[in-house]
């Protein structure tokens, strides 16, 4: 399931047990003692967490700030960070003419994917 659908499930559950959501905030380094700085409307705002998760996405969807900056921020603290690759495969299939004309582009639903002797249920 993409986070697009997962994100609206979690969120109010995680508010209720306290969790605080900082929005439009660009996380940009730590301060010593692993205090997290954030970019936000310009300002460099510091926070000091009992805990903290980032939660940091890939690179494949820039317009809602996965962009992969992170991994350059974890490089300037020392973290070794494998270089950021694709998931996602694509395949060349036959489809029939009739049915690309109504939905190419389309997400998929409902999927099951044989490789071998392996199959997974997806949707995407």
């Amino acid at each position: 399931m993409p986070p697009t659908a997962l994100l609206p499930r979690w969120v109010p559950r995680l508010r209720e047990e306290g969790v605080e959501f900082k929005i439009e905030h660009t996380w940009m380094g730590l301060q010593p003692g692993l205090q997290p700085d954030f970019l936000c409307r310009r300002e460099l705002l510091t926070f000091a967490f009992d805990s903290a998760v980032l939660a940091l996405d890939g690179a494949s969807r820039p317009g809602t700030g996965s962009d992969g900056t992170w991994t350059d921020t974890l490089g300037k603290l020392g973290v070794r960070v494998a270089p950021l690759v694709g998931s996602d495969c694509g395949w060349v299939s036959d489809w029939p003419t009739a049915l690309l004309e109504v939905a190419e582009g389309m997400p998929l639903r409902n999927l099951r994917m044989h490789v071998g002797d392996c199959s997974s249920r997806w949707e995407w």
